[in-house]
């Protein structure tokens, strides 16, 4: 009872006009062919190995590209993992970048594969910038951002097949997933910078009553 929960701040005006800067990439430009997107650390924790071998699967009846941003201790592994799976002229591996939400914005799907994650900064960026969200129910963060599935897809942790019918189906149900994805935008407004500083100065207010 005397613990109180405060989420970390998004300044949620400056994600969207990140995601709106311009973004020249063949692979984003509107062909027709759905872009399946991840970012993260290259590391164990992110699960990218799962991601990969869901994707091998979907992209038996769902065409569409996969992009990983991000540099880590795997790099190479996962890039051989691809080669291996018979995936990587579809997969691309796109490094840090300074502006990650312009590649988010312009993809047609975010997917979380992590093993465990807190709080995913990320997940709160896509929420905020609507695109639509496919993730692991891995302890202990996507199942409270994304509501329980209201604001996005939550998948059975670690569970790679069902993954791929997740990202299938979002890419094949766009109007579903665009009504999850605006959800979505509207629940990250309680992530927004100025409300958490109000319920900072609620709660320190409070604590100073409470002591008097």
């Amino acid at each position: 009872k005397r613990i109180e929960v405060i989420h970390n701040p998004q300044d949620l005006r400056e994600l969207r006009q990140r995601a709106a800067e311009p973004l020249d990439d063949p692979w984003f430009a509107a062909d027709g062919t759905p872009v399946v997107i991840a970012a993260g650390r290259l590391t164990p924790q992110k699960g990218f190995d799962s991601l990969l071998r869901a994707f091998a699967k979907m992209l038996k009846s769902s065409p569409a590209r996969l992009a990983i941003l991000g540099r880590g201790e795997l790099e190479q592994s996962l890039k051989e993992l691809a080669q291996s799976l018979g995936i990587a002229e579809h997969v691309r591996f796109l490094g840090f970048q300074t502006n990650h939400l312009k590649y988010i914005r312009r993809s047609s799907i975010f997917v979380l594969s992590s093993i465990w994650e807190a709080m995913p900064m990320v997940v709160a960026e896509t929420m905020a910038i609507g695109t639509p969200i496919v993730a692991f129910d891995c302890p202990s963060g996507p199942r409270e951002m994304l509501d329980a599935g209201r604001c996005g897809y939550l998948v059975p942790d670690q569970d790679v097949d069902a993954l791929a019918r997740a990202m299938a189906h979002a890419l094949s149900n766009r109007d579903e997933a665009a009504r999850l994805a605006g959800a979505a935008r509207e629940k990250v407004e309680q992530y927004d910078v100025g409300v958490i500083t109000r319920a900072y100065e609620s709660l320190m207010s409070n604590a100073v009553l409470a002591k008097r």
